[in-house]
């Protein structure tokens, strides 16, 4: 009866929403689950029933078996293989469903015939099609091995979360069949339908799951939370009282309980011996908590308020909450995942919470494809998330989630609004050669990377643009139909579209097809405007807009008055203009005009919106984002230097940038009181973007100590598909070289000029490259040309704590090679060695020559034993390997890692005789740990040092091992 009413509502209400056309599966689960926690293995009956709604005769059924994705070999396997996740359940040699028997159960009981494909897909036969309108009933036996947990599901530390666990009806909708496997990124689509599922666990065992409990116990009284007390004062009676009733159990001891779900589309459960469970309610819908006793102090009293906001939240702005209970649990993984009714966090956070619960909404209630149209749901509640942090946190100071940052970071550093954030990191994102569309299938992505980008960040950031453009009024009103409409079903992008459009009255094709289906950017700048007096104290303002991006918007034009008076008018005349003109009326004479000052319609570059060059300085801390989208960014910070030449030089560092990634440039400027008052050094690079590539050009010059250099480069990157690895990059730089004051690193006075070539493939962990240099006699005030070759490969490879890293390098070279540019077989050459400010300080200043000897710079032949016997050579080879293990952690400010080192190769200063180098020893890897707690901890990030221990030495010309004692050398970088 329950079943036929439903079908009659589901009828009624989309002939009376005029979608009669519209058709949907009807399904419904009956389980019976027995859960052996020691094996870790579920023994399961599934009783199934699915109503073909559809027009069409079904021949064959398809189920998802989810689980069985974790295995060795599977495509799953195979992808995270790929892209470094690690390997599946080692501890298994197989995990997975496995189908005992499929029999049909209308009448007489029938075998059904049944196959697996695609790792995770299972073909059931029907001995008789099924017709329109017509009812499967069959009965499915397995069993279910479980894997140790893995991303979202799995066991755990006596922890099970059990997701996507079951056999589960692949979705049939107009277009067929959804026969998607598991093992890329991307999520998941269901049947809507109804789920009684009953478990059978060890006694003790707490359960969390979606549904409401029809019978049993889920085991939450035992350990329900006095939130009247302090946590540490309830834990400590509780704990011993639970462990008590715990020991008094009979060994085996067992219990039932059973979980009703209804209009759903899928089934999720948690279950653990060592969960608490607090309780909130909202609406007589009731919010269900249960994490570990270790998160205690983070969780308790925190959690089911969030929860409770967020239905309320949710609720009022998208439409009611259908269901009557909400369900968070603290889960084994490290972020979140969402389930009909039930969501699990891998941590405390009021925004986790607040994303979660509404994909109960954005998948839940809108049951989208989620690998069709994978936008529909995480970008909806991205977009929801932020909404909420910044209508409930309106000021900085009431930020959520601060404790990400401490005390100084709060109140001492530049802050932006957590959409200016994201529209920063999004925009480096757009602009670059790997964006893609929104509206795109989840596993056509061509990499992680830009699927979330645009399926969570970008799709989020044009759902805000509409609502904003709209108006909140109107875009709760689109919203309202679009619930009205698809609430419990499966709606497409289209159906949100057409809602919108109704709801609101406008067509708004022109906005979406530009945002889901192209890659360009908004971007309008201010060409110009012209004030004219009309009479009664009455002004007109012409502005003239250009539209530099490719995206076309009504833009809001407004003219800014000496009292800080507004009149705003929109562009009009938009749709595929590139120029275009927006005249305003206002009662007082402009000082101003900005174009989109609110930034509704997410503009690229605000820089050029603005009759005013907006300028804002900062000091400079490492890390620290948060650039102000409608301003220039200048940062400083102090730079101190000392040579005996030059005495102790104060000066500046100050970089530039807009957004953080554009328009940069990077100086420094020293002065002194000594022979060289002042040194400089300036790099500006531009960057074009381009279909599959970028294009870098970048101009350097230097004066140091006397020594002038300069570069003029041009940097190509590529790849073949886009921008899947392996990545390409061709350099051509031309450099000039004035030593007109030799010193200890560059002995020689000379001067020429250098062009090079550098082409380098970078895939994953490895990477090669080659280089050709060359200068003619004529460039220099050399005796003859020269010219140099250059070589290398690298590959890192890491297993848990330990990490294996190598490099092989070649070098040759002819002519008159300078000194200074020469190869060096222990490491960096003396010109890489000048142009290193502590290398050059050390060297330069006398007190300090001692110390220099025991500083290592990696380059050349890397050979770190030889460190203090640097030879310059035109013709080498080596191969350097490094395997480092982290070190246990101490409570040290400071991330430590120790390795061992080994350096083969030769060297030849002709061609017909090579000397043999090896070398061997231990070294220390230091890396900075600490927090920006103040100026000084800030100022001193990022911080890195190496210390090398050389062991043994080894020599052709000796043909002997000489064992070393006592030799040591330090780096502020690491050798590979």
């Amino acid at each position: 009866m329950k079943m036929f009413k439903r079908i009659l509502f589901l009828s009624l209400s989309l002939t009376t929403l005029g979608l009669s056309g519209y058709w949907q599966q009807d399904v419904a689960y009956q389980m019976n689950v027995h859960l052996d926690e020691k094996d870790k293995v579920i023994t399961a009956t599934s009783a199934l029933t699915y109503i073909n709604h559809s027009p069409d005769t079904l021949p064959e059924i398809f189920m998802h078996l989810y689980p069985n994705a974790f295995n060795p070999g599977t495509i799953l396997d195979q992808e995270a293989r790929r892209r470094g996740w690690g390997s599946v359940d080692p501890e298994k040699a197989w995990t997975g469903i496995k189908i005992k028997q499929v029999n049909r159960s209308e009448i007489a009981t029938t075998a059904l015939n049944f196959s697996i494909f695609d790792d995770t897909l299972l073909r059931i036969i029907l001995d008789q099609p099924l017709n329109p309108s017509d009812t499967l009933r069959f009965n499915l036996d397995w069993t279910f091995d479980i894997h140790s947990h893995f991303d979202r599901s799995g066991w755990e530390d006596g922890q099970f979360d059990m997701t996507q666990w079951y056999p589960k009806f692949v979705v049939y909708d107009k277009n067929g069949w959804h026969k998607d496997p598991f093992g890329d990124w991307g999520e998941f689509y269901g049947e809507f339908g109804t789920f009684a599922v009953t478990l059978d666990v060890p006694e003790d065992y707490i359960i969390g799951a979606t549904g409401v409990v029809t019978d049993g116990d889920p085991g939450w009284v035992n350990v329900w939370v006095d939130t009247t007390l302090a946590w540490e004062e309830w834990n400590q009676s509780n704990a011993a009282t639970y462990q008590s009733y715990r020991n008094n159990l009979k060994e085996g001891t067992r219990k039932s309980v059973k979980f009703l779900a209804e209009n759903v589309h899928d089934f999720a459960w948690v279950a653990s011996p060592d969960l608490v469970y607090e309780h909130g309610r909202w609406q007589q819908k009731d919010v269900h908590v249960l994490f570990n006793r270790s998160e205690g102090p983070k969780w308790s009293r925190k959690e089911s308020h969030y929860g409770e906001r967020a239905l309320a939240w949710l609720s009022t702005q998208f439409g009611p909450y259908p269901w009557p209970q909400m369900t968070i649990v603290k889960s084994m993984g490290g972020g979140g995942m969402e389930y009909p009714m039930l969501i699990m966090d891998g941590y405390d956070s009021e925004g986790l919470v607040v994303h979660e619960i509404g994909h109960d909404w954005f998948y839940g209630i809108f049951g989208n494809d989620e690998l069709d149209e994978a936008w529909l749901d995480e970008g909806f509640t991205t977009f929801q998330t932020r909404w909420y942090q910044e209508n409930r946190y309106p000021n900085r100071e009431d930020r959520m989630e601060d404790e990400r940052f401490n005390e100084f970071e709060r109140q001492a550093l530049p802050w932006l609004s957590r959409t200016d954030q994201d529209k920063n990191d999004v925009l480096s994102y757009i602009m670059s050669p790997e964006n893609e569309p929104i509206a795109i299938h989840s596993q056509d992505f061509i990499h992680e990377r830009s699927y979330r980008q645009n399926v969570y960040n970008k799709a989020s950031l044009v759902l805000q643009v509409l609502q904003r453009y709209l108006g909140e009024k109107r875009f709760l009103a689109g919203m309202h139909l679009y619930y009205k409409r698809f609430a419990l079903k499966h709606p497409t992008a289209n159906d949100f579209i057409k809602a919108m459009e109704d709801g609101t009255g406008e067509d708004l094709d022109w906005f979406f097809d530009q945002w889901l289906h192209n890659t360009g950017w908004v971007d309008y700048a201010l060409a110009g405007y012209e004030i004219q007096s009309i009479g009664d104290e009455k002004y007109l303002t012409t502005v003239r807009v250009k539209r530099k991006g490719e995206f076309f918007m009504p833009v809001p034009v407004t003219v800014i008055g000496p009292r800080h008076e507004q009149v705003t008018a929109n562009l009009d005349n938009f749709r595929y203009q590139t120029n275009g003109t927006v005249k305003i009326q206002s009662a007082f004479k402009p000082v101003n005009v900005v174009i989109d000052p609110e930034d509704i319609f997410f503009d690229a570059n605000r820089l050029n919106n603005d009759a005013k060059l907006h300028v804002t300085a900062r000091y400079r801390v490492y890390g620290w984002g948060n650039y102000r989208p409608d301003a220039y960014t200048l940062e400083y910070a102090p730079v101190f230097g000392f040579t005996d030449a030059s005495r102790a030089k104060l000066g500046l560092n100050i970089h530039g940038t807009y957004r953080g990634w554009m328009r940069e440039f990077d100086t420094q400027v020293w002065a002194s009181a000594g022979e060289h008052p002042i040194d400089a050094r300036i790099h500006i690079p531009v960057k074009i973007n381009f279909r599959g590539g970028t294009q870098t050009g970048a101009i350097s010059a230097s004066y140091l100590e006397g020594i002038t250099q300069s570069r003029l480069e041009w940097t190509q990157r590529w790849s073949r598909t886009f921008w899947r690895e392996p990545i390409h990059s061709l350099n051509m730089g031309l450099d000039y070289i004035d030593i007109a004051e030799p010193n200890v690193l560059l002995p020689v006075n000379t001067a020429y000029s250098q062009f090079s070539t550098k082409y380098v493939m970078q895939s994953g962990p490895s990477s090669f490259y080659l280089e050709l240099s060359f200068s003619p006699e004529a460039w220099g005030n050399r005796s003859a040309s020269f010219s140099q070759f250059e070589t290398g490969y690298a590959w890192t490879k890491e297993w848990d704590n330990v990490t294996l890293k190598s490099r092989v390098t070649g070098f040759a070279g002819d002519g008159d090679i300078p000194a200074e540019g020469m190869p060096v077989t222990s490491g960096a050459s003396r010109l890489e060695q000048f142009n290193n400010d502590a290398s050059r300080y050390l060297a330069l200043t006398s007190d300090f020559s001692e110390v220099a000897k025991f500083q290592h710079l990696s380059g050349g032949g890397n050979f770190r034993g030889w460190f203090n016997h640097p030879l310059a050579v035109p013709y080498m080879w080596s191969t350097n390997l490094q395997l480092e293990r982290q070190v246990t952690r101490f409570p040290l400010p400071f991330d430590l890692k120790a390795g061992i080192f080994g350096d083969f190769g030769q060297y030849a200063y002709r061609t017909n005789s090579w000397t043999t180098l090896g070398d061997a020893g231990v070294c220390l890897l230091i890396r900075h740990q600490w927090k920006r707690t103040n100026w000084l901890t800030a100022s001193l990030m990022p911080f890195k040092a190496r210390i090398d221990f050389p062991v043994m030495r080894y020599e052709s010309r000796v043909e002997n091992v000489k064992w070393l004692s006592g030799e040591w050398s330090f780096s502020f970088e690491y050798a590979l």
